[in-house]
């Protein structure tokens, strides 16, 4: 064997055994990382505790030996969490109702009130109308969430109802929107 052909191979060699060292010091690293993280993950949202049995998978026994499988994998993966996002993606549950029995021409003020239930993600917009303009100064809840990332949320404001007007709530959650009508005596 030619000299020149044993530098590179052995040169090779070493770069080959120096990527191994490092590899399995990251991949301890990264697998420490992955638990801690894993831990708050689950915790917070369990509906990916899946994908990160996935990923221990992934880095305790794939990491090493094929670095480009393991990329497309991941890649792969990624898209599948969010292809599956979609599925925990959930329409709002709309009340639109007075505090007390709303009675039409009542000289006692009343409170309209809109409550917004069981949606996921959580980008919504609730709006109070009457005779198709915004009410102003309506107020509106925080946003709080139950078990299994279900959202809820409240707007209400006073109004004193009189015959003829129409008196709605405006849901817009993502890109649907959808108007939700008060009946009197409800």
């Amino acid at each position: 064997m030619d000299a020149g052909y044993r530098d590179v191979l052995s040169a090779w060699t070493q770069f080959h055994y120096t990527l191994m060292k490092y590899f399995q010091i990251i991949s301890f690293d990264i697998s420490f990382k992955v638990r801690q993280l894993g831990r708050h993950i689950c915790h917070y949202f369990p509906i990916y505790f899946n994908y990160l049995q996935r990923i221990r998978f992934i880095l305790y026994g794939y990491y090493a030996t094929n670095l480009r499988k393991l990329c497309l994998y991941f890649v792969l993966n990624c898209f599948v969490i969010i292809w599956n996002v979609a599925e925990y993606f959930s329409h709002p549950k709309v009340q639109v109702y007075s505090r007390n029995p709303g009675k039409l021409d009542d000289t006692n003020a009343n409170t309209l009130i809109c409550h917004v239930s069981g949606f996921h993600p959580p980008d919504i917009t609730i709006t109070l109308l009457k005779d198709g303009k915004e009410i102003a100064d309506a107020s509106q809840s925080d946003l709080a969430f139950e078990s299994g990332w279900q959202f809820h949320l409240t707007k209400h404001v006073p109004f004193t109802p009189k015959k003829g007007e129409v008196y709605t709530c405006k849901v817009r959650h993502m890109q649907t929107t959808k108007d939700y009508t008060w009946e009197p005596d409800m």
